[in-house]
């Protein structure tokens, strides 16, 4: 993971993960995208926006994903498009049923 910009590391990224202390266990519902678990002051915990193999965290710093093992943008990136219009379509048929 590179950091793309140069500014102070992510205080309201920061904010949000002391934030999450108190209200979700882990700070996420997945084990593997603990804020905890990535080095502190160089990934963010939290993001907002993500596009092919980029991040940008809630300070609208970029990073780009380089992650592997299905944490990061896998083979396709993030927000692909063609991915993006088939999972709206199949939302469109009904998200869930018994």
């Amino acid at each position: 993971m590179i950091r793309k910009t140069e500014s102070p590391f992510a205080p309201k990224s920061l904010k949000m993960q002391e934030r999450a202390k108190n209200r979700i266990p882990g700070m996420t519902q997945l084990l593997s995208k603990r804020p905890d678990m990535f080095a502190p002051d160089v990934w963010p915990g939290y993001y907002n926006k993500a596009k092919g193999t980029e991040v940008w965290d809630l300070d609208g710093n970029r990073y780009v994903d380089m992650s592997i093992s299905g944490i990061g943008a896998n083979i396709l990136g993030y927000a692909d498009p063609d991915v993006d219009e088939a999972v709206i379509e199949a939302i469109k048929n009904g998200s869930s049923c018994s």
